[in-house]
């Protein structure tokens, strides 16, 4: 525990508020929480990211997640237009974990997968001052990650996808709803809506 705190303040200012994630793009999205007639989009953005960044196989999963409403499922639109989508859920011991966050290819790199990390960063309730969060990642979403901040454990053999942790202080997850704010980056309150999982959800393999 003394050795992975001491990781986690070495680390410290690499932060999601870095300026160097907060380009002029990321503004101009809203968000809302997914409903049933939404779940077929959601389908067809997995579709078209699953090659380059979700592991084979997990297709069937995540339609079952979705329905079940394993975790909460955030949708992003820019001008009206349904442009991504990305989760969130906190496992038995507190910590959130964002998973099966995405796209569309046309409107990538245009701010959208940095206004949907910062959305579910904005919905998380801080314990004792700090929010922690967890993701698994595929090795072409790991460069993205590492701007905000995640720390990535070493990889275990021939996995598809590696863990990575993010402690934020509560003060940061303040300052990322008033930016969001400020970009007229809308999202929901939704708080009280996130689910949490019985057991801990490195053990189901959510893909971020």
């Amino acid at each position: 525990m003394g050795l992975m705190k001491s990781l986690r303040g070495a680390f410290a200012r690499r932060t999601p508020l870095a300026a160097r994630n907060l380009g002029e793009h990321v503004r101009d999205v809203s968000f809302k929480v997914m409903g049933d007639t939404d779940i077929p989009l959601c389908l067809s953005l997995y579709r078209a990211n699953e090659a380059r960044h979700f592991p084979r196989g997990f297709l069937g999963y995540y339609e079952h997640g979705l329905r079940g409403r394993q975790f909460l499922n955030l949708i992003a639109l820019r001008g009206g237009e349904p442009v991504g989508c990305g989760g969130l859920v906190y496992d038995a011991a507190g910590n959130a974990w964002f998973c099966f966050g995405m796209v569309a290819p046309a409107h990538q790199r245009k701010g959208i997968g940095t206004a949907l990390m910062l959305a579910r960063l904005a919905l998380l309730t801080p314990v004792d001052g700090w929010c922690a969060i967890s993701i698994m990642a595929v090795p072409g979403s790991v460069s993205f990650y590492r701007r905000f901040g995640f720390i990535f454990l070493p990889a275990a053999g021939d996995a598809s996808a590696t863990s990575a942790f993010l402690d934020v202080p509560a003060a940061e997850v303040e300052a990322c709803r008033t930016f969001l704010a400020e970009r007229r980056i809308i999202v929901p309150d939704a708080h009280g809506a996130i689910p949490r999982t019985p057991r801990p959800a490195a053990s189901s393999g959510l893909p971020a």
